[in-house]
């Protein structure tokens, strides 16, 4: 006999949802997806001319970015030939210099970083990140925000989350003519207890672009980039358009993030059938292709 109270929580909307089951042939699959390529790398006359089995005849203009400027042709070869789980152990091995692993994970392909990942469990990879993440120091990110977009508001918590030692702040924005407004008052807030914090306001790319110029915001995090050219192009965007993106922060030296949300292709139907561990590690290509 069931009791009352476990048949009222299960009644409960929030109950009903069910998991959703795999679904491969739209990509609705986390990793080891039967569409995913296979690793592979040809190079001719220092030109990649097959890039994970597909002939450079047939790239996208994620491949072709890929392969001009995100694969470390000079090492490429030799870590192509290297066993997965090889390079998988090293990841995880604090025996292992962390310079000696990136030699070789800048040197691999999507599907073969994709075949390594898929080698380790969570907590391998969690010590993987610990290791091969270049951090000088560690630091924390706070969110401040309010459902009125109140700059003194905004300035007020800022202040005191500076206070409380967070490194850097990010606001945002329900209506995106409010975004100066909300810059200005973070920066104003979180340097007033206590300078040198970073901030941020959250807003379309265009409108992040311009802050940075003023001076109004240090750093950006909506650079977006996605693992299918369809999903580029629904967005009126190319990884071209991203790298000079960056190199605009860049000029200003204002710090910036890519960002590319895990599973955005399979919700706009763009994700070719192929897993979404796969198509996040052509985002981290794209990404490191772009300059980061």
């Amino acid at each position: 006999m069931r009791s009352k109270r476990f048949e009222a929580l299960d009644a409960r909307p929030v109950n009903q949802d069910g998991y959703v089951t795999e679904w491969d042939e739209v990509g609705m699959i986390a990793m080891d997806g039967p569409n995913d390529p296979k690793p592979s790398l040809r190079i001719e006359n220092g030109v990649v001319v097959e890039l994970d089995g597909k002939p450079r005849s047939e790239f996208d203009m994620l491949d072709t970015f890929i392969a001009t400027y995100g694969i470390n042709l000079d090492n490429a070869e030799r870590a192509m030939a290297m066993d997965s789980t090889r390079i998988a152990h090293m990841m995880c091995d604090i025996n292992v210099p962390r310079a000696d692993v990136i030699a070789i994970t800048t040197a691999l392909t999507p599907a073969k970083l994709t075949e390594v990942v898929g080698k380790m469990s969570v907590l391998e990879m969690m010590m993987a990140v610990s290791k091969l993440r270049a951090r000088k120091q560690p630091a924390n990110q706070c969110h401040v925000t309010n459902v009125n977009d109140n700059p003194v508001q905004i300035a007020a918590d800022a202040a005191e989350a500076a206070l409380r030692g967070f490194a850097e702040m990010e606001s945002t924005t329900a209506v995106a003519r409010f975004a100066p407004f909300n810059a200005l008052a973070i920066m104003v807030g979180g340097q007033s207890s206590r300078p040198g914090v970073l901030t941020q306001c959250s807003s379309e790319e265009a409108t992040e672009l311009v802050l940075g110029m003023r001076g109004l915001t240090a750093y950006a995090e909506t650079v977006s980039v996605y693992g299918t050219e369809d999903v580029f192009m629904d967005g009126d965007d190319t990884p071209w358009s991203k790298a000079f993106l960056a190199s605009s922060y860049a000029s200003r030296g204002v710090k910036m993030r890519f960002t590319s949300g895990t599973g955005a292709e399979v919700q706009m139907g763009f994700a070719e059938g192929k897993s979404m561990l796969y198509l996040e590690a052509r985002c981290l290509a794209v990404t490191k292709a772009a300059g980061s």
